[in-house]
């Protein structure tokens, strides 16, 4: 269960959010969002949450790995766009972890090579 504070986030918003009482408008449905009704869906739930006082916490929440609000906008995006966000943090914090491996001389030959630098035993 997920919990911020004392208030159950998976059962419904925050009492103060301004999706509070509009979980059928936040829901976006996988199937349908081509469709010009679900685009349309989409821009008054992302209007909704532009306005919410709890935005980054909602957001906080649903980037966790398991995004417990699949199917529902949280935090201004769509499920599809959060994916999208995890893909691009994990790009970006491996690019980071190898390029903190370069700057030790900690890395491994690309071509099949033995390993270099503090890995191989030596500097």
């Amino acid at each position: 269960m997920s919990r911020w504070g004392e208030h159950d986030v998976t059962r419904e918003p925050w009492p103060d959010a301004a999706c509070h009482g509009k979980t059928s408008l936040m829901s976006v449905t996988v199937s349908a969002r081509a469709s010009a009704l679900a685009r349309e869906r989409i821009r008054e739930a992302k209007a909704v949450c532009a306005t919410c006082p709890r935005r980054a916490q909602c957001l906080d929440w649903a980037m966790r790995d398991s995004d417990p609000a699949f199917g529902m906008m949280a935090g201004g995006f769509t499920p599809d766009e959060r994916r999208a966000m995890r893909r691009q943090s994990r790009k970006a914090a491996a690019a980071s972890r190898d390029e903190q491996a370069r700057a030790r001389g900690d890395h491994e030959c690309r071509d099949g090579g033995e390993r270099v630098g503090a890995a191989a035993g030596g500097r």
